[in-house]
């Protein structure tokens, strides 16, 4: 954790593995000579650690290896769902990135829980979103969203604007 600059308070829940791990009993022995492989699930956990003012929750299955590690669940930051996959590299091939990727829902509870800041009812019904966002240490996060909006209304009603659930868009944020 100090590596990666992270706190080891990031997140409460309790992690479930197997595994191997295949070492030499000796002492001094290299990082190289140190083969694991281990995989595991958290039912359940939540963090208030990497939005501000926000709590995400939910369960994942994760995998660490030599070359990597992976984290894939489902949950909810704040009262928006989603899906996703974090992976990083480990070792000096990581050199500090590493990337999420996922499927959220755009939708009215969106535009509540970020305080968007749209006027009511300009939004109606979901629509599936990917994003990702690309973590490089010392930098800034990168993300990246898109979606067709098919099952979201938006209605402009000063414009007297709207289009249908079933009318797809293209929305692109980068």
């Amino acid at each position: 954790m100090d590596k990666a600059e992270l706190p080891v308070t990031l997140a409460q829940g309790e992690a479930r593995a197997e595994g191997t791990i295949d070492l030499l009993l000796k002492k001094e022995l290299p990082k190289d000579l140190i083969v694991f492989d281990l995989r595991g699930e958290i039912p359940a956990f939540s963090s208030d650690h990497f939005v501000e003012g926000k709590t995400i929750r939910g369960m994942a299955n994760w995998q660490a290896s030599n070359g990597r590690l992976r984290f894939l669940g489902a949950g909810r930051l704040g009262e928006v769902p989603f899906d996703a996959a974090w992976e990083t590299g480990l070792g000096p091939r990581a050199n500090g990135k590493s990337v999420l990727k996922g499927r959220a829902e755009l939708g009215p509870a969106v535009v509540e829980e970020f305080r968007i800041g749209l006027p009511d009812g300009v939004i109606a019904g979901t629509a599936d979103a990917e994003f990702q966002i690309d973590f490089n240490k010392g930098q800034p996060p990168k993300m990246r969203l898109t979606s067709d909006l098919q099952g979201a209304a938006l209605a402009f009603a000063p414009l007297g604007g709207a289009n249908h659930r079933r009318v797809m868009g293209i929305y692109a944020w980068k």
